[in-house]
């Protein structure tokens, strides 16, 4: 079930028409959000760097936090689309276990973010949202 619902969640997220507005990121900045979600108990903490390209997303790591341990995703280099948007499925979109994606939609947000953890590791299996500021 698992192999169908994310992708098709993420379609759903990044197919939306971007919002008026849609912007490119800063160079050499940190986006950070950090969102407890109340049903599951789980902390969710991303950060975004940009380096000295704002057509790529240099590293994101998102932590998830819960009751039964943590789960740590880093990635590198995240194209990001002309609109905005970036998705990174991993380990790729036939059978991705975790996802991320979102929008830039200006200098110094981030909004639609979406993160999909590992259900075979702790805190994962749920979608979780975020919104990340400079």
């Amino acid at each position: 079930m698992r192999v169908f619902l994310l992708p098709l969640l993420l379609l759903l997220a990044v197919a939306v028409p971007p919002p008026a507005g849609a912007a490119t990121p800063k160079k050499d900045t940190t986006y950070r959000a950090t969102v407890l979600d109340e049903p599951t108990g789980t902390k969710v903490k991303v950060t975004i760097r940009i380096g000295s390209s704002t057509r790529k997303i240099e590293k994101l790591v998102v932590t998830l936090s819960c009751a039964e341990g943590k789960q740590k995703l880093v990635r590198r280099n995240i194209p990001i689309e002309n609109n905005g948007q970036f998705v990174k499925y991993l380990p790729d979109y036939v059978n991705p276990t975790t996802a991320v994606s979102g929008q830039f939609v200006s200098k110094h947000k981030v909004d639609s973010g979406y993160v999909y953890g590992d259900d075979s590791q702790p805190c994962g299996g749920h979608p979780f949202s975020f919104v990340a500021k400079d």
